[in-house]
Formats: structure tokens, sequence, C-alpha cells
């Protein structure tokens, strides 16, 4: 009769102890309106900085960002630049939404919209 006792008692204080859901485990969607709107935004901005640059150099101008200068020095290295440039934005936004860093991973989107941007803005500017 006792094990019974202390059988009930002690499953019963099992069920009175859930568990709260940490903020890294609540599941948000990733592409919810906000990163919506800012993933049209890196993807207009990287593509007009990709197009900017890509006629800049046809037009036997150069690459003025020492980083990427190097990628650059052909049509392919560009495309490849280019493409992982805006993988990495886009990936490493999603790792950090999932993560539990939701603003983090906006912020990541909106600096890489930045870059973008200034990259195109830039190239307009100091065209030949």
């Amino acid at each position: 009769m006792p094990r019974v006792v202390i059988f009930m008692l002690l499953t019963s204080a099992s069920f009175a102890q859930a568990i709260p859901e940490s903020p890294s485990s609540a599941r948000s969607r990733f592409l919810d309106t906000q990163n919506v709107a800012l993933l049209a935004s890196l993807t207009v901005w990287h593509g007009l900085d990709a197009y900017k640059t890509e006629q800049t150099i046809d037009e036997g101008g150069r690459e003025e960002w020492p980083v990427a200068r190097h990628f650059c020095q052909s049509r392919e290295r560009r495309v490849a630049y280019f493409w992982t440039n805006y993988a990495a934005t886009i990936g490493s936004s999603y790792l950090l939404h999932r993560t539990g860093h939701r603003k983090l991973a906006r912020a990541a989107l909106v600096m890489g919209s930045v870059s973008s941007a200034s990259g195109f803005i830039f190239t307009l500017a100091h065209k030949r």
C-alpha cells in the first residue's frame, strides 16, 4: 500500500511540472512578411550591383573593392562571387533565425541590402 501512495504522489508531481518553452525552441516562420520584404530588397540591390559591376568591367573599368577585385577577373568568377555572396547572406540569416536570433537574422538581410546598394551607387557615381 505505501508503494502505491508513493508512486501516485511522484507521478502526479511530475505532471505538475511542465517545462516552459524557451525562446529558441519557439517556432516562427523564416518567410514572414518582414523577411520576404527584406529578401526582395536584397535580391534587387544585389542584382543591380552585379549588373553594374559587369557592365563597368566590360567597358574597361575595374572593381574598386580589394576583396572583390580578386574574384572579378573573369565573368565566371564574377558570377560565382556574386552568387556566393548572395547565398551566404541568406544562409547566415536563416541560421541566425533557426537558432533564435530573429533580430540578428533580419539585421544580416539589411546589411546585405545596404552593402549591395552602396556598391551599386558607388559604381554609378564613379562611372567613367
